[in-house]
């Protein structure tokens, strides 16, 4: 392969990828019409999926090969986006208590069962590439929306995803990638691109949930 693996993930899963930039969701949110209401939805759901994505890595770790275990490691010991997320929900009004309280849709539940069931049944590399497109997407994503966003509070959580610490761990995560997928089986790859690309339609899904709002057809 001639380009770097994590390259060539994102190249499949470019035509996904644009979907997300241009969902109407990042578009209301740039142009500060997104509604309060469904801005706390989000938050209440992807505050519920990142201790997925913690339990996921932490699962993870005693997989990863030796000489990536200290920054796995170290990921897991600095949690930094769920504070981000409860700064930003005391400042529209939303409760810790209500916050933690949040119940998963369904679209949350299944981005979250995903990454557990491929940290508890899959490989490293399949976790990595699993784990990927939630951090490159949103780095991404705060390059795109830099210096275009007005509203004072969805600019604070677009230049989060700028933040050194934030882009020094999706470059590490990037080469981790690049190195878990140039010594990988031809088989192997093809597991990572899998789970790519899931976890890649989960991204846009969770966005279209935030957008149009998500609840469970029938209640207890």
């Amino acid at each position: 392969m001639s380009q770097p693996f994590a390259d060539w993930l994102r190249a499949q899963a470019a035509p996904l990828w644009e979907q997300i930039f241009a969902h109407p969701f990042l578009r209301d949110l740039a142009a500060g019409t997104l509604s309060r209401d469904r801005f706390a939805f989000f938050l209440e759901q992807d505050y519920y999926y990142l201790e997925a994505f913690g339990r996921a890595l932490a699962i993870g770790l005693a997989k990863a090969p030796p000489p990536m275990r200290p920054s796995v490691a170290a990921g897991l010991a600095v949690p930094i986006e769920r504070p981000h997320h409860r700064r930003l929900a005391e400042r529209i009004g939303l409760s810790p208590d209500r916050l933690e309280a949040a119940v998963p849709g369904p679209t949350t539940l299944g981005y979250a069962n995903f990454l557990l069931a491929t940290a508890c049944l899959g490989s490293f590399g399949e976790l990595t590439a699993a784990l990927l497109p939630c951090t490159w997407t949103y780095a991404e994503i705060g390059v795109r929306l830099a210096g275009r966003v007005a509203d004072t509070v969805y600019r604070e959580w677009a230049e989060f995803y700028l933040t050194s610490g934030y882009a020094e761990r999706c470059r590490l995560r990037i080469a981790q990638m690049n190195d878990l997928g140039g010594a990988a089986g031809e088989a192997e790859r093809r597991r990572m691109l899998e789970a790519f690309i899931t976890a890649s339609r989960y991204e846009y899904s969770f966005w279209q949930m935030g957008y149009q709002g998500e609840a469970w057809p029938a209640e207890r």
